[in-house]
């Protein structure tokens, strides 16, 4: 599962910039439940995706909704480590990337959504 981030072009001759977020099914089931689905409103769009115009649907992030996004995801952050806190596991060092999966995603999606260059992003 992957949310796709974009610095669009809208004219044939200058590629857009292209730019994906590889996040786990649990966590992308959990954001489909969450107010992440629901803040801003996704719409089909054409931007050139190297050299051939493409129709995606995006959502177009503007300066609200990358500030909601971002304290969004900075909460789901803080609940997402306090669960992994709670749940006490003492867990191998060759493990310990697959059990942070989760977390690593969230603060790439973080990073992603506070660059203000990328203004869609499809989820």
């Amino acid at each position: 599962m992957e949310i796709i981030f974009y610095n669009p072009s809208f004219t044939d001759d200058i590629d857009s910039e292209v730019e994906d977020i590889v996040v786990s099914e649990k966590l992308f089931e959990r954001l489909a439940k969450t107010e992440f689905s629901k803040i801003g409103v996704s719409e089909p769009l054409s931007i050139n995706i190297d050299g051939e115009m493409i129709e995606v649907v995006v959502v177009k992030v503007t300066p609200i909704i990358r500030r909601s996004i971002l304290l969004y995801f900075g909460e789901l952050l803080f609940n997402v480590v306090s669960e992994r806190i709670g749940e006490g596991e003492d867990i191998a060092r060759e493990k310990y990337k697959d059990y942070l999966r989760d977390e690593v995603s969230i603060v790439e999606l973080i990073r992603m959504f506070g660059n203000e260059r990328f203004t869609l992003v499809q989820r």
